[in-house]
């Protein structure tokens, strides 16, 4: 038979709050619904000193929170909508969000009480600690810091991912250029395949570079361009009196939001 007059003694403040929950838990029941845990759980599990519990959903909501914001982010990428609209991509995106909200946000204020309860019940004949403020106050911050910093390098780096890899063909197709320039002023014509003047040429995203017979360099991207892979960039050139005058970048099956915006056609 639990005493709840020690129970009463370490919760201190709120004990007609956790008291009939006290009882259910000690029946064997463990869902409740804590609204300060909705709102602020970290800060609710540091204040109820239930610090091994905060940081653990420091090191988990963190990674959740993050996931949540890059897969916004990326199902908003103007890129990647253009080369796959289909509403399944969308569905799944929202199913994936809204477990990772339940997870986030709704599991942990339903368990809460019961943690609280489990907790009470090992420092019963315990010296109740005063409760500060620094250590949840600390986490807080701490957390605050790397969603904030999130908040600043995760839609960068996903909003601008696929026309970094497309900016990689560009600089890749630069050296090619003035090896090509150099061989038609020496042979009065175009080199029959590129690897001739410049060797084999690829990078992290482009797996290959290919000479076509009108001098067109086309750059093909491989699969570590997710979304890009099988696609390429054409780089044509201007050929007058014998010199190449001027370079033209384009797509003959990327859309414009996947390209720098020297290469698109509006």
């Amino acid at each position: 038979m639990d005493d709840w007059s020690k129970y009463e003694a370490v919760v201190a403040k709120r004990w007609q709050y956790y008291a009939p929950r006290f009882e259910r838990f000690a029946r064997g029941e463990w869902l409740s619904w804590n609204w300060a845990a909705f709102v602020a759980t970290l800060a609710w599990l540091r204040y109820r000193k239930l610090y091994a519990w905060s940081w653990a959903y420091f090191f988990v909501s963190t990674p959740f929170l993050l996931a949540v914001s890059l897969m916004v982010v990326l199902g908003g990428d103007d890129c990647e909508r253009a080369l796959d609209p289909a509403p399944s991509s969308v569905a799944g995106l929202t199913v994936t969000v809204l477990a990772l909200i339940f997870l986030q946000w709704v599991l942990p204020p339903l368990v809460a009480d019961s943690l609280y309860f489990n907790h009470v019940r090992t420092l019963i004949g315990k010296t109740k600690r005063a409760t500060g403020t620094g250590g949840y106050i600390g986490a807080l911050a701490l957390q605050a810091l790397v969603l904030i910093g999130a908040a600043v390098i995760v839609p960068n780096s996903a909003m601008y991912g696929y026309r970094i890899m497309a900016d990689e063909s560009v600089s890749l197709a630069a050296g090619p250029k003035v090896h090509l320039q150099e061989y038609l002023n020496e042979h009065q014509r175009l080199p029959a395949r590129i690897e001739e003047v410049t060797g084999e040429v690829s990078g992290k995203y482009v797996d290959r570079l290919v000479l076509e017979s009108d001098g067109t360099i086309r750059a093909i991207f491989g699969d570590k361009a997710r979304k890009l892979s099988g696609h390429s960039m054409s780089f044509i050139p201007e050929i007058k009196d014998g010199r190449i005058v001027d370079w033209v970048c384009r797509s003959n099956d990327l859309p414009d939001q996947c390209l720098p915006s020297r290469c698109r056609r509006h």
